[in-house]
């Protein structure tokens, strides 16, 4: 009997493996066409416009609400019957597939990269790297270590679920063993051996997991805002802001938390969009529509309070994508610049380390570094030492000293007093969202001109005039 069982399966293997062959090619159609698709779901699910936005939940709610067997059925035979359009049931299944996968696929990439950091997209929106430059060299290849585990168990499932096609008349394994069994009689064994093939082929699948986890200015200014206002919602943050930056000039801008210092150097590198007012850099006018803003960044280099440096990038790789990338320009002499830089900052050594075996302060240095090698015109600094620790400060600010001796135009947000007093041309005091005054360091910090401002520097220097505790000499 057990002999007879075994002639019937080695008879039947020429079958089962043609009906095997169909069902692998359906499973692995669909998990390209799904990750294709899933992917693009994703991206533009991120790219926050409502009219995309509200097409692709319709056809996520489809999908999850309507089973696939459904969607078998309506588009192998309701086309025909209401459309007269006919699609052969291999590929039914392959399209039918592949949209429920790229609906499964598409919320798992969403959800990957809205989990990354917001600065990670400030930082190469801020070196002029493109929507698609910044999705491919920056997003995606961080979002892949955290959307691959899920992605493969929508893999699994898809596979398992190609097993329905059978019921639109493909041929697949499963059929080919139904048509054995209707001759033989024998379900066992052929149930048996079909009972195989799915963890067989399940596996193979699964080692993509392992793969995916290895993975000509104007005279007057160089930056000149007249008027400008900037919203979010109904809250005014920005009110009729007036200020010009010479060529070399240091700009220190200080002021209370939340006063809209960081919102104004966000607005110059474009991070932000204004609504009214006027913005102009090099002679250029920045609020007009057909501002290209991919290469203003370029000019205009940013600095962020978190660094913001790719992790699955080496040092010289973050500096070197924006020269590389955006630029075009040749790899040896961008390579060069890079490593002299790096020499500047006493970080050559560091070159292959990644991120994350970095100190603060050497993060930011290295973020610094990557702003420079775009040769910016002007670099702005968003409070870069708020997230170090006293000791890395100091390391961070000497590199901000020297490229102001050297003659580099700077924008500086900061709270380091000491420091704006040290380095600025010109220090700017904000408060709730306006101006109040302006002025050399020396007179701002000697004779402020407003009680606000005189307000602000008293709280900075309580601290110092404090009286010095004295120890109380012990009772007997």
């Amino acid at each position: 009997m057990a002999s007879s069982g075994l002639e019937l399966l080695w008879v039947s293997l020429p079958q089962l493996g043609k009906g095997a062959a169909q069902t692998l090619s359906i499973s692995l159609l669909s998990i390209a066409f799904s990750t294709v698709g899933g992917v693009l779901y994703g991206v533009l699910r991120t790219l926050n416009n409502t009219l995309i936005n509200a097409v692709l939940r319709v056809y996520l709610e489809l999908f999850r609400a309507i089973p696939v067997l459904v969607w078998l059925y309506l588009l192998f035979f309701g086309l025909p019957i209401f459309f007269g359009l006919s699609i052969p049931s291999f590929w039914c299944a392959v399209l039918v597939l592949s949209l429920w996968g790229a609906s499964e696929v598409g919320e798992v990439v969403r959800g990957a990269l809205h989990s990354l950091p917001r600065g990670q997209r400030e930082a190469g929106l801020s070196i002029g790297l493109s929507d698609t430059q910044l999705y491919g060299y920056v997003l995606l290849p961080q979002a892949l270590k955290r959307m691959t585990p899920p992605t493969i168990n929508v893999y699994t499932r898809l596979i398992k679920t190609s097993s329905l096609a059978v019921l639109i008349g493909v041929v697949d394994v499963i059929k080919v063993g139904q048509q054995i069994i209707e001759r033989t009689y024998e379900s066992v064994l052929i149930y048996g051996a079909l009972f195989l093939f799915f963890p067989y082929l399940l596996p193979v699948v699964g080692r993509l997991q392992g793969a995916g986890t290895a993975l000509g200015p104007r005279m007057s200014a160089l930056i000149e805002f007249q008027g400008f206002n900037k919203f979010f919602g109904e809250a005014q943050v920005l009110k009729g802001i007036d200020l010009r930056v010479h060529s070399g000039e240091v700009v220190v801008i200080l002021g209370p938390s939340g006063c809209g210092k960081s919102t104004l150097l966000r607005c110059l590198n474009g991070l932000e969009v204004a609504h009214s007012g006027s913005l102009r850099f090099a002679g250029k006018e920045l609020l007009d529509k057909t501002t290209d803003w991919r290469q203003v960044r370029q000019d205009v280099g940013m600095v962020f309070q978190s660094y913001h440096l790719f992790p699955h990038m080496s040092v010289l790789d973050n500096i070197l994508l924006g020269p590389l990338k955006v630029q075009k320009r040749q790899p040896g002499e961008a390579r060069a610049q890079a490593e002299q830089l790096l020499e500047r900052v006493g970080l050559a050594d560091k070159r292959d380390a990644y991120p994350r075996q970095l100190s603060g302060g050497q993060q930011q240095r290295i973020a610094i570094v990557r702003s420079l090698c775009m040769n910016p015109q002007v670099m702005l600094f968003d409070e870069v030492t708020a997230a170090l620790d006293p000791e890395m400060v100091k390391e961070v600010l000497e590199v901000i000293q020297d490229l102001a001796r050297d003659g580099m135009t700077l924008l500086i947000v900061t709270h380091e007093m000491a420091f704006a007093r040290a380095v600025a041309d010109r220090v700017v005091f904000m408060e709730a969202g306006r101006i109040l005054e302006h002025n050399t360091p020396e007179a701002f910090f000697t004779n402020p001109q407003t009680a606000r401002a005189q307000q602000f520097l008293e709280k900075f220097s309580f601290v110092s005039t404090l009286p010095k505790k004295t120890r109380e000499p012990a009772l007997p």
